[in-house]
């Protein structure tokens, strides 16, 4: 440990050229400098995920209608910049009509189509595509959470004839017919979620309205474990650390914690699929949010005990799950203005996160963390080891604003190959790309409000 100066909570440097986060430092990085990126879609994006597997591939989820009627599309985009080039799917093939037609938004300079992203591959569908992941097995898998209750495993080379019908003005034709996918059905209403295991690779794990979670094994197609909840469950997903916890939050505000090593219950006969997880044992229940909702969360990359949770009342909580009881570690009421929709943890630095919300805005966030006597700083290597979870107290050291959505922010995502590089997904019907560091000149461009139109 190192005796450190307390940072003052309420000093927020402009512009936000380096992470103040208590023990250390981080500069801009060099590839960051660049222009931010605008992706334009024809629906309303529901959430944007970065390959796990490379640094130039970018999936989008959309929907026609803000989700609440009509077709959905997953779109899969080649991301290039100066240090790395367009994906080899690229070559040789030429832009989709929908790029063309649409106009740039106010403060876009160029086309970014012709020299920044590229569509590879869509898949269209008749219904709402809400969530989508990559697999951790299969770089070129995504798991998608359609709105009819299907969850469906898509390989993108996959180029069979658009057997669907895409309903509505604004879907056009898909590359990809929603039945060239594997599809995963047991949910009785919308899927909401999915997840994959980073520890067991071949379990995915979705969410859905009809207030069940369910974990697939997609090697066998099938489904090995229900985690029932009283209503909607939002989100359910892996511990990265521990690949017996999985935790979830729905609708009565309640954040779960699930066992996954229980035994099945007494006299059932284990087939040669048998994975031993046939029955998730609930082992905490607590009220995160005073009885609000609770739409999303995120595990800590870098605290394994440690997890942040967004309210729909506009604030985010980190808990540790050692001390449930105790209530939260940090409680920052009124982040924003309206329901926090989607919130990532930085992998890339223990104690930075970033939120998208109702009220259009994404906010980039740093915490300090100090001991109270003497305030001794806990490096990230030294963890929470020797320290007493009384004596630790937590606040806001930086936060940024970010506003160039028009509509409802519902997805957001960090690279794990770039660092402090992010990307939203907005109802407006864009996804922007942009690191939160640096000045003004390299953040998005204002969205118009008539985007959507």
């Amino acid at each position: 440990m190192t005796e450190m100066e307390r940072v003052q909570p309420s000093r927020i440097d402009q512009p936000l050229t380096t992470w103040r986060t208590g023990h250390d430092v981080r500069p801009v990085d060099s590839f960051l400098q660049g222009r931010a990126r605008v992706i334009q879609l024809p629906l309303c994006c529901q959430s944007c995920h970065f390959s796990p597997f490379r640094p130039d591939l970018l999936a989008v989820a959309t929907a026609e209608l803000f989700g609440i009627a009509g077709a959905g599309r997953l779109h899969v985009f080649s991301i290039s910049n100066g240090t790395f080039l367009h994906s080899p799917e690229v070559q040789d093939k030429a832009a989709p009509s929908w790029q063309r037609s649409l106009p740039l938004p106010e403060g876009a300079v160029g086309n970014p189509w012709t020299t920044t992203h590229f569509e590879i591959a869509s898949m269209g569908t008749s219904d709402a595509i809400t969530d989508c992941a990559w697999s951790e097995s299969n770089e070129y898998v995504i798991a998608a959470a359609c709105g009819d209750g299907v969850t469906r495993l898509w390989d993108f080379r996959s180029q069979k004839a658009d057997l669907t019908q895409i309903r509505g003005n604004n879907a056009g034709a898909s590359d990809v017919a929603a039945r060239s996918a594997v599809e995963l059905r047991g949910h009785r209403a919308e899927v909401c979620g999915v997840d994959w295991s980073t520890l067991d690779r071949q379990l995915l794990l979705s969410s859905s309205w009809d207030g069940k979670a369910m974990m697939w094994d997609v090697l066998h197609l099938a489904c090995v474990c229900v985690l029932p909840h009283s209503e909607c469950v939002y989100a359910a997903s892996f511990s990265p650390r521990r690949r017996n916890v999985v935790a979830s939050v729905s609708a009565d505000g309640r954040l779960r914690l699930f066992d996954l090593n229980s035994p099945p219950p007494p006299n059932t006969l284990a087939g040669p699929n048998f994975l031993g997880r046939h029955h998730g044992t609930l082992v905490c229940d607590q009220e995160a949010h005073g009885g609000c909702e609770v739409l999303c969360f995120d595990w800590s990359k870098y605290h394994e005990n440690e997890i942040f949770t967004g309210g729909s009342n506009g604030s985010v909580r980190l808990w540790d799950l050692r001390a449930m009881a105790k209530g939260p570690l940090m409680d920052m009421a009124g982040i924003h203005k309206l329901a926090v929709r989607d919130l990532k943890c930085s992998p890339f630095s223990g104690d930075v996160l970033a939120t998208a919300s109702y009220d259009t805005n994404v906010k980039v966030t740093s915490i300090a963390r100090r001991l109270q006597t003497g305030f001794l700083e806990k490096t990230e290597t030294q963890g929470s080891v020797g320290a007493s979870l009384s004596k630790e107290s937590f606040t806001t050291a930086q936060q940024k604003v970010f506003s160039h959505h028009a509509e409802f922010v519902m997805g957001i995502d960090w690279s794990l190959f770039q660092p402090h590089f992010i990307a939203s997904a907005s109802w407006d019907r864009h996804t922007c790309l942009w690191s939160p560091l640096g000045d003004e000149l390299q953040y998005p461009p204002l969205i118009r409000r008539n985007a959507r139109q």
